[in-house]
């Protein structure tokens, strides 16, 4: 963006709606950061960011928005966060765009946690030796940072393989450079300490989905707690109810999802999902975008009564989420018990439906109502909502059977 001239960069992910706090508020920071504000404009409105000292620009998209990204003249490059959301055919309509030669940087970058050994993007680009070359690398890599006590500067060999791949066209023979990067948390000198310790306690809870999260391998992921995972549907034009759930966090993300009530059917979608927000701006947020009804219901994490407060005098209809001992369990117990739709568009919290887990015991097995604390907070934020409305109306558990 800054050193090479008439760049278009598309920053890329399934659903446009999940790309202005993942990518759009994250380049910003940035770019805020580094002290760089001067050296570009921000459109908020379509979230474009241009670079006029070189005639560069990004461009924001979701590839749900089909007319749009067909409509986009001329791309250099491509990133696409996490490319495990995007459908393979998605994938190939987007790359074949990529032939500008406008600019002199023409490439796409795919960023992804591995969390299905079966994906479309391992079969296409990592053949086994890539693998094990990797984990060669990185494994060199650590132990230099452990050798040298620290933060370390590392040669582009050191970080990344290279693959050329040979297609015959007609006489010719071309190559496709495909070059890989493996990285974990440890690689992160900014990640923070919470969120590192809980990635190694998974070690001592799933040594599988340790490997997954902790060490970026390729893994499938067993004893789910939603399997199957709920059936898909649009989010009704009018509902019986309509209420929300919120999920605090901070090194986790916050999570808003909205709950709608039609004939008995329950369904969702997702409003809010951002990790790094106080909760000032949080509700700022959360106002700015409209996304809560007139006296819109809230269900929030009784854990964080300070901030309930904080919404309550910014004028929210917010009440704490009933908890207390087997909440979780009867809670998901009182989720599997009902008929509850997800939207496509759902993003984050189908990849939680797709991911969140048991805990398993020393003997192998799953351990009974013990879940992972991890990937799980939009799901938190449905359960708060769903469990505690169903409570406050008398709703009656009939499955519940526990001695408490």
């Amino acid at each position: 963006m800054l050193s090479e001239h008439n760049n278009r960069f598309l920053f890329v992910r399934a659903v446009k709606d999940t790309i202005r706090q993942s990518m759009f508020e994250q380049f910003k920071r940035f770019v805020h950061l580094q002290g760089l504000e001067s050296a570009f404009d921000f459109r908020e409105t379509d979230m474009v960011i241009k670079c006029p000292s070189t005639n560069s620009e990004i461009i924001h998209l979701g590839l749900n928005e089909s007319e749009r990204t067909k409509s986009t003249a001329e791309p250099t490059s491509a990133w696409i966060e996490e490319t495990t959301e995007v459908e393979e055919r998605d994938f190939r309509n987007l790359n074949f765009g990529i032939r500008s030669l406008s600019g002199g940087y023409i490439q796409t970058i795919l960023t992804f946690n591995p969390i299905d050994e079966n994906h479309w993007i391992r079969k296409e680009f990592f053949p086994t030796q890539i693998d094990e070359i990797l984990n060669q690398k990185y494994d060199k890599r650590i132990k230099k940072k452990k050798k040298f006590g620290g933060w370390t500067d590392y040669t582009l060999e050191e970080v990344s393989t290279r693959m050329i791949n040979n297609v015959k066209v007609g006489d010719d023979i071309v190559s496709i450079p495909i070059s890989h990067h493996l990285s974990t948390y440890e690689d992160n000198p900014f990640i923070d300490v919470v969120y590192k310790a809980e990635l190694e306690d998974l070690r001592n809870k799933d040594y599988a989905y340790w490997l997954v999260c902790a060490k970026a391998q390729w893994g499938s992921i067993g004893d789910l707690v939603f399997s199957p995972m709920w059936r898909m549907a649009g989010f009704p034009n009018s509902c019986d109810e309509v209420f929300y759930g919120l999920d605090f966090g901070y090194v986790h993300p916050s999570a808003l999802v909205m709950i709608g009530i039609k004939d008995d059917k329950y369904y969702t979608r997702e409003l809010f999902y951002a990790k790094g927000l106080t909760n000032s701006r949080l509700i700022e947020s959360i106002k700015s975008e409209k996304l809560i009804e007139t006296d819109g219901l809230i269900y929030a994490d009784s854990a964080e009564p300070a901030r309930i407060t904080e919404f309550e005098e910014a004028g929210f209809n917010i009440m704490p989420a009933i908890k207390g001992q087997n909440s979780i369990a009867d809670g998901v117990d009182f989720l599997k018990s009902i008929t509850i739709f997800t939207e496509e568009d759902n993003v984050n919290l189908n990849r939680e439906l797709k991911t969140w887990k048991r805990k398993i015991g020393s003997d192998g097995r799953p351990i009974e109502n013990e879940f992972v604390k991890l990937n799980d907070d939009c799901i938190s934020a449905t359960r708060y909502a769903v469990w505690s409305h169903a409570q406050h109306n008398d709703v009656k558990i009939g499955f519940v059977t526990r001695d408490i």
